[in-house]
């Protein structure tokens, strides 16, 4: 309760004006006991503020298997960078999707940031979910998970926060401080609390890229493949087509 009073206002400070007077509504009511958390088992994990999707670094050391996978394992000791398994779909993934190439707005990867980092590629896997019927259906879910060596989902984290060091913040001034430029919101699961287990929105065990595999970029055309369900090459051409 606390965390999502304190979330609320810093991030919808006086100055919003009416948002401001909606938003105090409900915290008056949440701090009045009007709002029931007794049953409540799990986290909110937030931060403010800023906003932007940018760039994860020219190297994997520079931010992602180096700070990022540390902060998700809890220990101060570095992890193997292939413990780090980074769910994306493919080209192809996109192309079959039940939207085609239009699935594609929702997966805001550009290409200046792709060339910058190719080392992505050794951490992507394919978007699947034959389980829940979802492999067609591309995804705009951001999930983290922490799994044991047998697979068993330890926690799991949906959140509104990107893979990118602006969502999830950087350490500055030698490890003293750490500067987050957005405001972001999710819920963190953990097993001990389900009994029931934890479910992901994905299948097990995860699916490599393939040699010839490329990520998904949204300002690109395919003219080489063939086209989608609705006869388009590209998720600009789409845009094109819309306008």
């Amino acid at each position: 309760r606390d965390d999502l009073v304190e979330y609320l206002r810093a991030a919808y400070p006086q100055r919003c004006g009416k948002v401001y007077k909606l938003v105090s509504y409900w915290i008056e009511r949440i701090i009045g006991g009007q709002a029931d958390f007794s049953k409540c088992k799990d986290r909110l994990i937030a931060s403010v503020p800023g906003s932007s999707i940018g760039s994860l670094g020219a190297k994997a050391e520079t931010w992602l298997s180096d700070e990022f996978l540390c902060s998700l394992s809890g220990s101060n000791s570095l992890l193997p960078p292939s413990s780090l398994k980074l769910i994306y779909p493919t080209v192809e993934n996109v192309r079959q999707s039940l939207e085609g190439y239009a699935a594609g707005f929702y997966l805001p990867y550009l290409f200046k940031n792709h060339i910058r980092q190719n080392y992505l590629l050794h951490f992507f896997h394919q978007w699947k979910s034959d389980k829940h019927g979802r492999s067609l259906a591309m995804p705009h879910v951001k999930s983290y998970a922490g799994l044991d060596e047998n697979s068993k989902v330890n926690w799991i984290l949906m959140s509104s926060a990107n893979l990118s060091t602006s969502a999830w913040g950087k350490l500055e001034k030698c490890g003293e401080q750490l500067f987050i430029r957005s405001y972001e919101l999710g819920v963190l699961l953990c097993e001990k609390d389900h009994p029931e287990g934890l479910l992901l929105p994905y299948d097990l065990p995860l699916q490599k890229y393939e040699s010839n595999d490329q990520p998904f970029v949204q300002d690109i055309i395919y003219p080489k493949l063939p086209p989608d369900l609705f006869g388009f090459q590209g998720s600009c051409e789409v845009r094109e087509a819309s306008k």
